[in-house]
């Protein structure tokens, strides 16, 4: 998990499954909690956190899953069939396991948006960092 002591940390959500935030205010951070399994209630509570904090502007996105952490069938079939607007997205995984379930997510769902699995969340930050934000411009 991301040390948040370094970064200015807003918006939190939290429940017995995942902890998300904003850092610094342009980076979405989704932890998955060591030893659950997720499942499409807490993928739409992600999903549903993520598009409050990102109407504004598309965030760069880093999803990182807690040691023994994995998702349910339905969890996996709602991100299939669900998309979000991001400037990057890093995976952080943390065993095998976790290595093929998002490969074989990243083989079925094609992002719009640069993606990459780290094994360690600090590289994710560092990369995700390489990504200039990006504005929407509202025409009124």
């Amino acid at each position: 998990m991301l040390t948040t002591t370094e970064h200015i940390v807003s918006d939190v959500f939290e429940d017995e499954f995942v902890f998300c935030c904003l850092l610094d205010g342009h980076i979405f951070y989704s932890y998955n909690k060591p030893g659950t399994i997720c499942d499409d209630s807490v993928m739409k509570s992600i999903f549903s956190h993520y598009e409050k904090l990102s109407t504004e502007r598309p965030l760069k996105i880093i999803a990182e899953m807690g040691l023994h952490s994995s998702m349910s069938r339905q969890a996996r079939e709602f991100l299939q069939e669900h998309t979000k607007l991001a400037v990057c997205e890093a995976a952080v995984i943390h065993s095998l396991a976790q290595r093929m379930l998002i490969n074989f997510y990243h083989s079925f769902k094609k992002h719009q948006h640069p993606s990459k699995v780290f094994k360690s969340s600090e590289n994710a930050l560092s990369w995700v960092k390489t990504f200039q934000e990006v504005e929407i411009h509202n025409s009124h």
